[in-house]
């Protein structure tokens, strides 16, 4: 879903506002595109009775945090091997439980 700017646009340019390769999961088109699919499943979750209803933009902001540090470490760190994307993965859902676990309802 975050790779729908590579389609349709001539460049794509990541988090930190470097140009980024091809095959690159960031860019603007690709954050309003997580956005949108972090909100359609947050309202499934919640429509299945799995998220309160009131704590579905804990979900979205949880999860959008996550998927911009997750770009920013992949953008420095990915192409030097540093990291690689399980670890990457790992990272995106640490920091979004860091980030809703805080403002979440107990």
């Amino acid at each position: 879903m975050r790779t729908l700017g590579i389609a349709y646009l001539a460049a794509v340019f990541g988090v930190l506002l470097l140009p980024a390769p091809g095959s690159a999961q960031s860019g603007l088109s690709g954050t309003i595109a997580g956005v949108v699919s972090e909100t359609l499943l947050a309202t499934l979750g919640a429509a299945l009775g799995l998220v309160p209803a009131n704590a579905i933009w804990i979900v979205v902001v949880a999860a959008t945090a996550g998927a911009f540090v997750e770009s920013a470490l992949a953008a420095v760190l990915e192409p030097r091997r540093i990291l690689d994307n399980h670890l990457l993965n790992f990272i995106n859902t640490a920091v979004a439980v860091a980030v809703a676990l805080p403002i979440g309802p107990m």
